[in-house]
């Protein structure tokens, strides 16, 4: 599991614009969890959403991530 700690934040920082993660409701948890430190729990509180809804959010922006890294080749 990616935390907001194990490095994917500071590989990312440097050009957050380019995080390109459709819909907006994915970037929006993604960047809370990697780039504000914020746990899962806290953004479903914040955003109204359930648990398990952030965490498809979640997989579904590294997902994303994952595939566009691959392809950088």
């Amino acid at each position: 599991m990616i935390t907001p700690n194990s490095g994917i934040a500071s590989f990312l920082a440097p050009d957050r614009s380019k995080l390109t993660v459709p819909p907006e409701a994915v970037r929006i948890v993604f960047s809370h969890y990697h780039f504000d430190g914020v746990a899962q729990v806290e953004i479903s509180r914040r955003m109204g959403l359930s648990l398990s809804t952030v965490e498809k959010h979640m997989a579904k922006a590294n997902a994303h991530l994952l595939h566009r890294l691959r392809n950088v080749r």
